[in-house]
């Protein structure tokens, strides 16, 4: 059996692994509904700057042209804004460190499996985790920022909602009958 203090440390690795991948995920939520907001927005306010403009061509007015000139800056602001902050790429991006995340879980997994199997040895598993953690190490090198909000929600979702857990049914309903632990 492994060193209780090798699995410790491995399990500790893989908990925060587990938060920060769903704190990506949880970012991922939030970008989206900003920039389907932003959209929207810019959309609306368009609409109505054209819609004042084509107004202003049949008659005069002062306030018209006033609320015209508001809705085309505004208009203006949500377009730049989106223009500089991007929120598709940071989706991206997160999105491309939640998928590298899940691997290094994944990894995870199987090593404590591996060791409380007895299938590797101590030292073997030493190797795996340093390896594993170089690999974390590069990720977060590259990782966006995530948001306390970010990291609220990931705690709902883990805690409370229990996102990343199975019950032993809901596990064999997915897997073949000559592998459910029920049927056993």
């Amino acid at each position: 059996m492994a060193s209780d203090t090798l699995l410790m440390s491995i399990r500790e690795s893989f908990g925060r692994v587990v938060y920060t991948h769903k704190t990506h995920e949880k970012q991922i939520e939030i970008l989206c509904y900003y920039e389907k907001t932003a959209r929207w927005l810019e959309a609306v306010l368009i609409s109505l700057t054209a819609g004042g403009a084509i107004t202003l061509l049949f008659g005069q007015g002062f306030w018209l042209q006033l609320i015209t000139a508001i809705l085309a800056s505004a208009a203006t602001m949500v377009t730049i804004y989106q223009l500089s902050f991007d929120p598709g790429r940071l989706i991206r991006d997160h999105r491309k460190c939640a998928r590298r995340l899940w691997l290094i879980r994944e990894k995870y997994i199987n090593l404590l499996s591996d060791l409380i199997d007895e299938a590797i040895d101590d030292d073997k598993g030493r190797l795996q985790r340093d390896t594993i953690l170089k690999e974390l190490q590069e990720i977060y090198l590259e990782a966006p920022d995530t948001s306390s909000k970010a990291y609220s929600m990931a705690q709902g979702a883990l805690k409370i909602k229990e996102e990343m857990s199975f019950t032993d049914d809901e596990i064999d309903q997915f897997l073949p009958k000559p592998l459910r632990k029920g049927e056993k």
